[in-house]
């Protein structure tokens, strides 16, 4: 599980929540569920609790703290198992300061490869497709980011399909392409697809989907590059 604080003030609104309050209710969030995954009675606001079966991971699931400001790589020090931070730089700060504290360093998060990958035979002309979803949604979440007042995000205000092209982090490739890509990628890389971003129609994600495992998967299997057995049988 990884928990943020959030920060678009009109979902603070819609549950009647102070903004201001954010950190001590991530925190009493945090503590209720270390309590409920103990199997044990507690009390939560006035009531006798009592959560089962318990979670099969002993003591508890893992939980991460994630972010994009120094705070939040301080806040995941002090009370995760494990920090996945939103923009670099912060890794160092949080590793630094679970060392201070005498706590465990958690594992160190992969690196984020592609906010958007998307498989099709015709890479120009799906551009043409995908283009104004995936512009959108890069475009409001670089806004979102503004609301926040502090940290940052890895989305920018991006206008015009070329911009979009161009980006790194945003790709439309072939079944060959996209073999030499991930192939070329750190061991430990992170590629992202969200095969319905910024609305993008079910049929369009779903055939790159679809592309993706019947031409993609199997080769990056076979170059060590897919999900060992047992990872493809728990999915």
């Amino acid at each position: 599980i990884t928990l943020g604080l959030g920060y678009r003030p009109h979902e603070y609104r819609m549950f009647g929540i102070e903004q201001q309050q954010r950190v001590r209710v991530l925190e009493d969030t945090i503590r209720m569920l270390e309590l409920a995954w103990t199997g044990e009675p507690f009390e939560h606001r006035g009531e006798r609790v009592v959560v089962r079966p318990r979670p099969h991971q002993r003591p508890r699931p893992p939980l991460y703290i994630g972010g994009s400001a120094e705070a939040s790589a301080y806040r995941a020090a002090r009370l995760g198992d494990g920090y996945l931070p939103a923009m670099p730089g912060l890794w160092e700060i949080y590793a630094a300061e679970c060392q201070r504290l005498g706590r465990p360093v958690g594992p160190i998060p992969p690196a984020r490869a592609t906010l958007f990958l998307h498989v099709a035979r015709d890479p120009e002309q799906a551009w043409e497709v995908v283009a104004p979803h995936v512009l959108y949604a890069a475009r409001v979440t670089a806004e979102w980011a503004q609301e926040r007042g502090t940290g940052g995000t890895p989305y920018q205000d991006l206008t015009t399909v070329e911009e979009l092209a161009a980006h790194p982090r945003f790709q439309v490739l072939t079944p060959d392409q996209c073999v030499d890509y991930v192939c070329g990628l750190p061991d430990d890389a992170e590629v992202v697809l969200q095969p319905l971003m910024g609305g993008l129609p079910i049929d369009i994600g779903w055939a790159g989907l679809e592309l993706f495992e019947a031409e993609v998967l199997p080769r990056l299997t076979s170059a060590g590059r897919g999900p060992t057995p047992a990872e493809a049988r728990a999915s």
